[in-house]
């Protein structure tokens, strides 16, 4: 079973302020997703979790101009890559156990 990956940011906690600096995020919403295809059945098996980062920037990037692979970075990074590791395994386990979600057959 080949397993795909994806990871997105479901959520943002910022500070106001921060120093002189607005708008800073210190914690990140992620969820993590395989999808696995085994003949005409394809599993989807998720989890989720926050991670706290590091606000001592002393540039930071501007809120508006935060992208999804950024932050989806950061969150990784936090985690590192025991982490990141660790909860696919786990996606893993969800997607060969005998409860997962599932296509409908008629799909």
């Amino acid at each position: 079973m080949n397993t795909h990956f994806s990871w997105e940011v479901l959520k943002l906690k910022k500070y106001g302020t921060l120093g002189s600096h607005s708008n800073i995020v210190y914690s990140i919403n992620w969820k993590c997703t395989g999808i696995s295809t085994v003949g005409s059945e394809t599993k989807t098996a998720s989890q989720d979790g926050w991670v706290s980062i590091s606000t001592s920037v002393s540039d930071p990037i501007d809120y508006s101009s935060l992208n999804s692979s950024t932050v989806v970075g950061w969150a990784k990074d936090s985690l590192t890559s025991v982490g990141v590791n660790g909860y696919e395994d786990n996606v893993i386990n969800l997607l060969n156990s005998d409860s997962y979600e599932s296509t409908p057959p008629w799909s």
